[in-house]
């Protein structure tokens, strides 16, 4: 939805941030995560979201690493939660676009 549509997003800065949900609270930030890593325990669950990113070592070549931007810690009834509803998305996803693959590196 563009800015001027969204009856969320600011006019006054040009339609750019997200007005608050409730005086003084803002949404959180938004970001892009290429890979991520998920870690658990008894009671819950977290999944740590990266970015591959390349870099110049001390030597001068470049080499990828994992750049961490956020993780999220839910507990298991809601990564069940979640898992039901993102399998839900892609099969929706699926029907209207067809199958996802696995991208391949040449």
């Amino acid at each position: 939805m563009e800015p001027d549509n969204n009856p969320n997003m600011n006019k006054e800065d040009g339609g750019y941030s997200i007005k608050p949900l409730v005086s003084g609270e803002l949404l959180p930030a938004t970001t892009y995560a290429n890979t991520f890593d998920v870690n658990w325990t008894l009671t819950d669950a977290t999944i740590q979201f990266t970015q591959i990113v390349q870099i110049l070592n001390t030597e001068g070549k470049i080499e990828g690493r994992y750049k961490p931007l956020v993780s999220v810690m839910m507990p298991w009834w809601q990564v069940k939660m979640l898992s039901d509803v993102l399998s839900d998305v892609v099969k929706r996803y699926e029907i209207a676009n067809g199958e996802l693959t696995r991208p391949k590196l040449p």
